[in-house]
């Protein structure tokens, strides 16, 4: 069944699953060691707390700490929570806005981006072709679990391999320089 030609298998997982014929909602509940997961083709997102799905609106919710995995063809690196958060999809206005995250972005050099929200808009002509737009955070092109330097910004722009943020304080460890 799984290799029907024409279709792509979606599979569910969570520990408990409520689906509401009336709403055309499906509710996927995560326990301790079971978080809820969503996986179709190469993308999949998983929460700790729940993933609700309602078709009416073609709306899905998540929330709780979060991965999201984007398909592999198109070139975005997953998105985490840093700490419990939310996610709000819009499959019909095709954005997606997140709060409490982290990004590897590469614009020719890896920046890893933190951000209290965001809200990534793709496209509608085409799939790989996306703006980010994120409020408060940093950002650092040092790996270390301590960087060595960050720029913090209160809102930032992504289109294309341009970062675009504004205001931007600049710190060396933690010490404001510029």
């Amino acid at each position: 069944l799984l290799r029907t030609p024409g279709y792509n298998p979606t599979r569910y997982s969570g520990d408990t699953a409520y689906f509401n014929n009336a709403r055309k909602s499906l509710d996927l509940l995560a326990a301790k060691k079971r978080p809820a997961m969503v996986e179709r083709d190469s993308q999949r997102v998983v929460s700790d707390s729940g993933i609700y799905y309602t078709a009416g609106n073609r709306h899905v919710t998540m929330g709780g700490d979060y991965v999201i995995t984007p398909p592999a063809s198109s070139g975005q690196a997953e998105i985490r929570s840093t700490k419990p958060g939310r996610v709000d999809y819009d499959f019909a206005g095709r954005s997606i806005r997140v709060t409490n995250a982290s990004l590897p972005v590469n614009n020719g050099e890896t920046w890893y981006m933190t951000f209290k929200t965001a809200r990534i808009d793709l496209d509608s002509t085409d799939n790989k072709k996306q703006t980010v737009y994120l409020g408060s955070g940093d950002m650092t092109s040092c790996n270390d679990s301590i960087p060595d330097y960050t720029f913090v910004y209160k809102n930032a722009k992504k289109i294309g391999n341009t970062i675009v943020a504004a205001p931007v304080l600049f710190k060396i460890r933690d010490v404001p320089v510029a």
